[in-house]
Protein backbone atom coordinates (compact mmCIF):
# COMPACT_ATOMS: atom_id res chain seq x y z
CA UNK A 1 0.00 0.00 0.00
CA UNK A 2 1.26 3.12 -1.17
CA UNK A 3 2.43 5.66 2.05
CA UNK A 4 0.50 9.15 2.15
CA UNK A 5 2.97 11.42 2.25
CA UNK A 6 2.01 14.27 5.19
CA UNK A 7 2.85 18.10 4.09
CA UNK A 8 4.89 19.65 6.63
CA UNK A 9 2.93 23.29 8.26
CA UNK A 10 6.04 25.50 6.57
CA UNK A 11 4.91 23.60 3.01
CA UNK A 12 1.36 25.25 3.63
CA UNK A 13 2.36 28.43 4.93
CA UNK A 14 2.14 31.24 2.43
CA UNK A 15 3.09 35.14 2.28
CA UNK A 16 0.15 37.43 2.07
CA UNK A 17 1.97 38.71 -1.57
CA UNK A 18 1.97 34.85 -2.51
CA UNK A 19 -1.24 34.16 -1.64
CA UNK A 20 -2.23 37.41 -3.34
CA UNK A 21 -1.07 35.88 -6.79
CA UNK A 22 -3.08 33.49 -6.19
CA UNK A 23 -6.27 34.83 -5.34
CA UNK A 24 -5.86 37.11 -8.47
CA UNK A 25 -5.16 33.90 -10.70
CA UNK A 26 -8.41 32.14 -9.42
CA UNK A 27 -10.46 35.24 -10.32
CA UNK A 28 -9.45 35.59 -13.99
CA UNK A 29 -9.85 31.88 -14.14
CA UNK A 30 -13.32 32.19 -13.17
CA UNK A 31 -13.60 34.72 -15.57
CA UNK A 32 -14.48 37.66 -13.57
CA UNK A 33 -14.39 41.09 -15.08
CA UNK A 34 -11.17 43.06 -15.46
CA UNK A 35 -12.65 45.87 -13.24
CA UNK A 36 -13.69 43.54 -10.64
CA UNK A 37 -10.39 42.49 -10.73
CA UNK A 38 -8.89 45.61 -10.45
CA UNK A 39 -11.15 46.81 -7.49
CA UNK A 40 -9.47 43.68 -5.81
CA UNK A 41 -6.15 45.24 -6.32
CA UNK A 42 -6.40 48.79 -5.94
CA UNK A 43 -8.91 47.88 -1.97
CA UNK A 44 -6.50 45.79 -0.60
CA UNK A 45 -3.78 47.60 -1.07
CA UNK A 46 -4.97 49.51 2.33
CA UNK A 47 -5.01 45.80 3.83
CA UNK A 48 -1.60 44.76 2.50
CA UNK A 49 0.17 48.22 4.20
CA UNK A 50 -1.80 47.62 7.40
CA UNK A 51 -0.31 44.30 7.87
CA UNK A 52 2.79 46.02 6.91
CA UNK A 53 2.90 47.82 9.93
CA UNK A 54 1.12 45.15 12.13
CA UNK A 55 4.70 43.42 10.79
CA UNK A 56 2.67 40.26 9.43
CA UNK A 57 3.94 38.23 6.48
CA UNK A 58 2.34 35.18 6.58
CA UNK A 59 -1.19 34.63 6.05
CA UNK A 60 -1.38 31.98 8.68
CA UNK A 61 -0.94 34.64 11.70
CA UNK A 62 -3.72 36.71 10.94
CA UNK A 63 -6.71 36.66 13.40
CA UNK A 64 -9.71 38.10 13.82
CA UNK A 65 -8.91 40.40 16.06
CA UNK A 66 -6.54 42.08 13.55
CA UNK A 67 -9.33 42.56 11.59
CA UNK A 68 -10.94 44.44 14.16
CA UNK A 69 -7.73 46.65 14.47
CA UNK A 70 -7.85 47.33 10.83
CA UNK A 71 -11.67 48.64 11.22
CA UNK A 72 -10.12 51.18 14.03
CA UNK A 73 -6.69 51.83 11.98
CA UNK A 74 -9.50 53.43 8.23
CA UNK A 75 -11.88 54.86 11.21
CA UNK A 76 -8.67 56.47 12.93
CA UNK A 77 -7.75 57.87 9.51
CA UNK A 78 -11.39 60.11 9.09
CA UNK A 79 -12.87 57.47 6.57
CA UNK A 80 -16.79 57.32 5.74
CA UNK A 81 -18.34 54.28 6.90
CA UNK A 82 -18.91 53.25 3.36
CA UNK A 83 -15.37 53.24 2.35
CA UNK A 84 -14.20 51.24 5.37
CA UNK A 85 -16.94 48.66 3.60
CA UNK A 86 -15.58 49.07 0.63
CA UNK A 87 -12.06 47.89 2.00
CA UNK A 88 -14.00 45.91 4.00
CA UNK A 89 -15.63 43.66 0.91
CA UNK A 90 -12.28 43.10 -0.86
CA UNK A 91 -10.24 42.07 2.16
CA UNK A 92 -13.01 39.60 2.62
CA UNK A 93 -13.03 37.81 -0.07
CA UNK A 94 -9.47 37.54 -0.39
CA UNK A 95 -9.22 36.24 3.34
CA UNK A 96 -12.12 34.15 2.70
CA UNK A 97 -10.37 32.74 -0.14
CA UNK A 98 -7.33 31.97 2.32
CA UNK A 99 -9.58 29.75 4.59
CA UNK A 100 -11.08 27.86 1.42
CA UNK A 101 -7.54 26.69 0.35
CA UNK A 102 -6.85 26.08 4.21
CA UNK A 103 -4.27 28.45 4.62
CA UNK A 104 -6.10 30.63 7.72
CA UNK A 105 -8.30 29.02 10.66
CA UNK A 106 -12.01 30.00 9.84
CA UNK A 107 -13.52 33.04 11.39
CA UNK A 108 -16.02 35.45 10.01
CA UNK A 109 -15.63 38.97 8.85
CA UNK A 110 -18.52 41.11 8.79
CA UNK A 111 -19.02 44.93 7.69
CA UNK A 112 -19.47 47.90 9.79
CA UNK A 113 -22.92 49.54 9.91
CA UNK A 114 -23.18 52.47 7.93
CA UNK A 115 -26.15 54.75 8.79
CA UNK A 116 -28.25 56.29 6.15
CA UNK A 117 -30.59 59.19 6.69
CA UNK A 118 -34.25 57.56 5.50
CA UNK A 119 -36.62 59.41 3.60
CA UNK A 120 -40.07 59.39 3.09
CA UNK A 121 -40.95 57.59 -0.35
CA UNK A 122 -43.99 59.16 -2.31
CA UNK A 123 -47.04 57.24 -2.44
CA UNK A 124 -46.56 56.05 -6.40
CA UNK A 125 -43.24 54.94 -5.27
CA UNK A 126 -44.19 52.90 -2.57
CA UNK A 127 -46.44 51.24 -5.15
CA UNK A 128 -43.18 50.70 -7.47
CA UNK A 129 -40.84 49.05 -4.55
CA UNK A 130 -43.98 46.54 -3.08
CA UNK A 131 -42.78 43.42 -3.87
CA UNK A 132 -44.83 41.51 -5.99
CA UNK A 133 -45.65 37.79 -5.36
CA UNK A 134 -42.86 36.21 -7.28
CA UNK A 135 -45.22 32.85 -7.52
CA UNK A 136 -48.20 34.77 -9.51
CA UNK A 137 -46.36 38.05 -10.96
CA UNK A 138 -44.71 37.71 -14.75
CA UNK A 139 -41.22 38.22 -16.02
CA UNK A 140 -41.58 41.85 -16.78
CA UNK A 141 -43.08 42.81 -13.67
CA UNK A 142 -40.10 41.04 -11.70
CA UNK A 143 -37.43 42.35 -13.48
CA UNK A 144 -39.53 46.31 -13.78
CA UNK A 145 -39.19 45.80 -9.66
CA UNK A 146 -35.91 44.63 -9.13
CA UNK A 147 -34.74 47.81 -11.74
CA UNK A 148 -36.57 50.04 -9.26
CA UNK A 149 -35.34 49.15 -6.38
CA UNK A 150 -31.69 48.70 -8.26
CA UNK A 151 -32.05 52.56 -9.20
CA UNK A 152 -33.65 53.91 -6.11
CA UNK A 153 -30.69 52.75 -4.31
CA UNK A 154 -27.75 53.54 -6.36
CA UNK A 155 -28.93 56.25 -8.11
CA UNK A 156 -27.41 55.69 -11.25
CA UNK A 157 -28.06 57.12 -14.57
CA UNK A 158 -29.92 55.41 -16.61
CA UNK A 159 -27.09 55.22 -19.56
CA UNK A 160 -24.90 53.99 -16.44
CA UNK A 161 -27.83 51.07 -15.64
CA UNK A 162 -28.41 50.26 -19.90
CA UNK A 163 -24.16 49.66 -20.20
CA UNK A 164 -24.08 47.14 -16.98
CA UNK A 165 -23.08 43.52 -17.55
CA UNK A 166 -23.60 40.72 -15.66
CA UNK A 167 -19.86 40.57 -15.34
CA UNK A 168 -19.83 43.74 -13.73
CA UNK A 169 -21.75 42.42 -10.98
CA UNK A 170 -20.41 41.01 -7.45
CA UNK A 171 -22.74 39.48 -5.65
CA UNK A 172 -20.58 37.25 -3.30
CA UNK A 173 -19.35 40.81 -2.15
CA UNK A 174 -22.05 43.22 -2.50
CA UNK A 175 -20.23 45.43 -5.47
CA UNK A 176 -21.31 45.93 -8.95
CA UNK A 177 -18.52 48.05 -10.96
CA UNK A 178 -20.01 50.90 -12.99
CA UNK A 179 -17.85 51.22 -16.16
CA UNK A 180 -19.79 53.82 -18.22
CA UNK A 181 -20.33 57.17 -16.17
CA UNK A 182 -20.44 60.58 -16.53
CA UNK A 183 -16.71 61.19 -16.03
CA UNK A 184 -15.88 58.16 -17.84
CA UNK A 185 -13.85 56.50 -14.91
CA UNK A 186 -14.69 53.17 -13.72
CA UNK A 187 -16.76 53.16 -10.43
CA UNK A 188 -17.00 50.70 -7.31
CA UNK A 189 -20.76 50.83 -5.83
CA UNK A 190 -21.48 48.96 -3.12
CA UNK A 191 -24.99 47.67 -2.66
CA UNK A 192 -27.13 46.12 0.36
CA UNK A 193 -27.95 42.85 1.15
CA UNK A 194 -31.48 43.59 0.35
CA UNK A 195 -30.55 44.27 -3.20
CA UNK A 196 -28.14 41.52 -3.35
CA UNK A 197 -30.74 39.28 -2.65
CA UNK A 198 -33.41 40.50 -4.83
CA UNK A 199 -31.08 40.38 -7.64
CA UNK A 200 -30.32 36.85 -6.53
CA UNK A 201 -33.97 35.67 -6.94
CA UNK A 202 -33.94 37.38 -10.24
CA UNK A 203 -30.65 36.07 -11.50
CA UNK A 204 -32.53 32.14 -10.28
CA UNK A 205 -35.77 32.95 -12.46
Amino acid sequence: MAKVRTLRRAELEKTLRELYEDFQLENRVKNLSEMTIRFYEQNLVHFFRFMEEMAIKYVREIEKRHIDKFIMWLKNKGLKDTTINTYLRATRAFLYFAMRENYLIKFEINLIKADKQQKEPYTEVKKLIKKPNLKECGFVEHRNWVLVNYLLETGNRLNTVLNLKVGDIDLENGMVVLTTTKNRKAQYNPISEHLVKSLKEYQAC
